[in-house]
């Protein structure tokens, strides 16, 4: 064999080990990703199955702002605060006896909600416009809708499914929900956008000079369409419906979806307190835990990721090597604790609670439609028309003496208050007309 083709079988040679080495590196490379992308990944889900685990505990406790006719989206306290329930949290098997920590959640310390008490502030100003009504009514229902359908959602879950298929098996399922909701929201507000309309033919006649005070009357009447006024009206709304595509097409969309995110981020940074020792319990406080009381799944299916990625980028001889190590760590053989359950402190464990809703209740008078601003006081102004009527029952039957020369002349003339709770203790005669302008003879 001549110098040269040895020489040349070496470079060969060299050139094989070389590329060996390259595809080696290239396949630790590849793994390596692998399992940074699959752990990236999975803290993820972790993240968004937590907050829904935190989630379901607050929809639980009932403090959301679901019944539009009561506070926050107005004045009106409930009747019945939310009952202050135990809720678990944190359920661990005990002695083969199902267990968990306990949280509660406050409504006095919820029940701040940025968005709804702008609203509620700008539309109990006398001094407020009707097309801002108009888009302040319309949002505030939104708000509802959602919250409730969050709320329904929330309680499912949290009654029917454990909390470990809910922390890494329903994140998908819920972004699947919330883009139903994101539908049924867009159809909604749709729907909002014309039935609200009545706000635009409506003028707030208030003379005073105060603009936060609610006052005994309601300053906002209908107009007439062939007044002045009424056709400023319809000016306004044929503007906003030559802009519905625009409106319907780019402004809905958008908006439902920051309100969306909005609604469900409000829920997750409420606040509970822990019941055996009363301090702050947060989403960060169930993140920590979910990571410590939920380990051993956690190095379950890490354990599959690398093994998987193993035989996919190694074969079988990598994918093999994996395994030994995965089930030396699991008998024990290398003293690396992934397996190990948690150590638990007894004392912070009790038997499971119920997972019933807890109950919250508005006046029965608040069921009824009242336009703002009036809903501050008008129950109060009701019920005591509804003594006056009923002390003076024989008057009552001779109505057609009631004076109307009080009203409003021009293009101006009350609206009814609807209340249709109470409109059977009413005279029929009666039930339209203004409360403090117009009155009975007595």
């Amino acid at each position: 064999m001549s110098d040269t083709s040895i020489i040349d079988t070496k470079k060969n040679e060299n050139a094989t080990q070389i590329q060996s080495v390259n595809d080696i590196g290239k396949q630790i490379l590849t793994y390596t990703k692998s399992i940074v992308y699959s752990t990236l990944i999975l803290l993820v889900i972790i993240c968004i199955g937590t907050s829904i685990l935190y989630s379901c505990k607050v929809a639980q406790s009932n403090i959301l702002p679901t019944d539009l006719l009561c506070f926050p989206y107005n004045d009106t306290p409930l009747s019945s605060i939310p009952e202050i329930k135990n809720i678990n949290i944190n359920v661990t098997n005990i002695n083969d006896i199902q267990q968990s920590e306990k949280i509660q959640f406050l409504y006095e310390n919820n029940n701040k909600n940025i968005i709804i008490d702008t609203l509620k502030k700008m539309s109990t100003n006398l001094k407020v416009k009707p097309i801002i009504m108009y888009f302040i009514t319309i949002l505030e229902n939104l708000l509802c809708f959602i919250y409730n359908s969050l709320n329904t959602y929330l309680n499912f879950l949290n009654g029917y499914v454990s909390e470990s298929v809910i922390i890494f098996g329903t994140p998908f399922i819920t972004l699947l929900y919330l883009s139903f909701i994101y539908l049924l929201s867009w159809g909604y507000l749709i729907i909002l956008f014309f039935t609200k309309m009545y706000w635009i033919f409506r003028i707030n006649t208030n003379i005073s000079n105060e603009t936060t005070d609610i006052s005994s009357t309601n300053y906002f009447k209908q107009v007439s369409l062939l007044s002045s006024n009424g056709i400023m009206s319809i000016i306004i709304v044929s503007v906003l419906l030559c802009f519905m595509l625009f409106f319907i097409t780019i402004v809905f969309p958008v908006l439902i979806f920051f309100i969306l995110i909005y609604c469900f981020l409000s829920i997750v940074t409420m606040t509970s307190t822990r019941v055996i020792d009363g301090t702050d319990y947060t989403f960060v406080n169930a993140l920590i835990d979910v990571f410590y009381y939920k380990k051993s799944l956690l190095s379950y299916i890490m354990s599959s990721v690398v093994i998987s990625s193993a035989f996919n980028v190694f074969g079988s001889n990598g994918g093999a090597i994996s395994l030994l190590i995965v089930l030396l760590i699991y008998f024990k053989i290398f003293k690396i604790p992934l397996f190990t359950d948690p150590e638990l402190d007894s004392n912070k464990f009790s038997e499971l609670s119920d997972y019933i809703i807890s109950e919250k209740k508005c006046p029965d008078m608040s069921t009824t439609n009242i336009d703002k601003p009036l809903k501050k006081v008008v129950f109060k102004k009701i019920s005591n028309q509804i003594n006056k009527f009923k002390t003076k029952k024989s008057d009552l039957n001779n109505t057609s003496d009631v004076e109307l020369s009080t009203l409003p002349s021009g293009d101006l003339f009350p609206i009814s208050h609807n209340i249709t709770n109470i409109e059977p203790e009413l005279p029929s005669n009666l039930t339209n007309i203004e409360s403090e302008n117009v009155s009975p003879k007595l």
